[in-house]
């Protein structure tokens, strides 16, 4: 509702006529009748009479109302989250543009969109698109750093930049965005480390702290630069062994995805050698897991090896950018020249067709 809208509505609750106002204000009838049409806005020094007059404070001349605004910012949270999960990032990144427009000083808002054309960049194949969503992701960033004080939301906006300013090839932006953040030993995952008293607090925080340096390590090796492509697969393949070491009986839940991210590298490594039965089995098990990862049950779920069996995860909170299930994403890329060696093959042809 509009400041004019309001108006109207208060003063006929008032049960009073334009000319009164205008008469009790000291105004014309028809500097009125501009507000309560949208035509022009109240003069800064009326604001005040007109709350008064009405026995309102300016908070509700101007509509303003905290308990709307934050059920209103929670609904655009839980939409969000669901096009988040469901791959749905051109719908994600106009909602959070409607929001931001709406609240323009919400920061929670601005780093959102953020986060989505960041996301929806990292996946686009459209170089012009991405150029300019790459423009826009830098000034958002920037501003962000600029005149936000929330420290959750200037780090994620800093991650964002550094990953931006790299891809735009300016290292030393990136660099210096970088050093300005905090080390690893104050992050939050590991002051909450230590803050906890009890035992089980803390046998919670140790595992949850672990499981987030893994994933995060699992990231950087799977991106990493190597020397050669056999230092690349002993990398991997490492990787694999860390992973079925601290989660020996196979509840990967999340993990899933990575677990099939690694195999679906390694079978395009061995594709790169043509070994067609590396590749294969590689392919294979990388399908196995995303296809656990799809079925993985709606709701809390835990871990159970020992390592983790304080950790969960719920699906409802998971995001990627892509509107398919990771199976058929996975799928997809069955289509790389990488993998050409293979056609024909009846074992790559039933994994392209199978469910898995």
């Amino acid at each position: 509702m509009t400041i004019g809208e309001k108006i109207r509505e208060l003063r006929r609750e008032e049960n009073i006529t334009q000319e009164q106002l205008a008469e009790y204000l000291n105004i014309s009838c028809q500097a009125v009748s501009k507000w309560e049409n949208n035509v022009t806005l109240p003069d800064i020094t009326l604001v005040v009479p007109l709350a008064n007059f009405f026995g309102v404070t300016p908070d509700t001349l101007f509509d303003f109302d905290r308990e709307r605004e934050e059920a209103e910012l929670k609904e655009y949270e839980e939409r969000a989250q669901r096009l988040n999960n469901q791959g749905k990032m051109r719908e994600l990144i106009a909602l959070w543009r409607e929001a931001c427009a709406k609240y323009p000083k919400d920061f929670n808002c601005l780093g959102k969109l953020l986060n989505g054309l960041f996301l929806y960049a990292c996946g686009s194949s459209q170089s012009d698109e991405e150029k300019l969503l790459r423009e826009e992701i830098t000034d958002i960033g920037e501003r962000i750093l600029r005149d936000c004080s929330d420290d959750n939301i200037r780090a994620s906006a800093r991650q964002i930049l550094v990953f931006n300013y790299s891809y735009l090839g300016n290292e030393e932006k990136a660099i210096e965005t970088a050093t300005k953040a905090q080390s690893l030993y104050v992050s939050r995952e590991m002051l909450m480390h230590g803050a906890y008293c009890s035992a089980e607090d803390r046998r919670r925080s140790t595992q949850s702290l672990v499981y987030t340096l893994l994933d995060s390590i699992t990231s950087s090796i799977l991106n990493n630069t190597y020397k050669s492509d056999d230092d690349y697969i002993l990398a991997l393949e490492a990787l694999l062994k860390i992973w079925e070491l601290l989660i020996p009986d196979g509840n990967y839940l999340f993990m899933h995805c990575r677990i099939s991210d690694i195999h679906l590298y390694l079978s395009r490594l061995y594709a790169g050698r043509g070994e067609w039965e590396s590749t294969l089995e590689h392919l294979r098990l990388a399908k196995l897991h995303s296809s656990a990862f799809d079925d993985m049950p709606e709701g809390e779920q835990h871990y159970t090896g020992v390592f983790f069996d304080a950790c969960t995860c719920d699906r409802s909170g998971f995001s990627k950018n892509y509107d398919c299930s990771n199976t058929e994403n996975l799928l997809r890329r069955l289509s790389d020249k990488c993998y050409d060696f293979l056609r024909g093959d009846p074992g790559f042809e039933r994994l392209k067709a199978a469910k898995a």
